[in-house]
């Protein structure tokens, strides 16, 4: 569905139906035990110019693929072991907008912005710092700062509606 430097097919944006794209990667290096993926918005006019948008990490070695619409269960059933959280902690008590843990598409009010999905071969199964409760942004850092991470990919797309 998603191609490099492409623009991103509007079903995977808040314009239509906001659903989780399919993705496919190739076999990790040997001994990645798991995966984690990081959604971001490369062009936000928050965070330094970062936004992310979604975090799905602990996705279990063997897995390399997901499919569309993984839904808004912090633990998705259809990538048993995996955690999500999207652009808001589903944790704040404060928060106005709606905080399932669930992806959260392209949305800006001034396109055209990068849309970047970062994907991270881990060597361990779990991530120990890194908890539903935490931003997507902190998740992210913990990933990055964790030591376990093997290899990483990025895939991105640019957002023009």
């Amino acid at each position: 569905d998603i191609r490099e430097d492409e623009p991103f097919p509007l079903r995977h944006t808040c314009q239509e139906n906001d659903l989780s794209p399919p993705l496919r990667w190739s076999t990790g290096p040997e001994g990645t035990k798991s995966y984690a993926l990081v959604f971001t918005d490369l062009d936000a006019d928050l965070n330094d110019g970062v936004f992310v948008h979604w975090v799905l990490w602990d996705i279990p070695g063997d897995v390399n693929s997901l499919e569309e619409d993984l839904g808004s269960d912090s633990n998705p059933p259809m990538v048993p072991g995996a955690k999500q959280v999207r652009g808001w902690s589903q944790c704040l008590p404060f928060t106005t907008v709606s905080t399932d843990a669930s992806y959260l598409g392209p949305c800006t009010p001034n396109p055209p912005h990068n849309y970047e999905f970062a994907l991270y071969a881990l060597d361990v199964e779990e991530l120990p710092e890194a908890d539903v409760c935490q931003q997507p942004i902190e998740i992210r850092d913990a990933i990055e700062a964790s030591g376990a991470v093997l290899a990483s990919t990025t895939l991105t797309a640019v957002y023009t509606p």
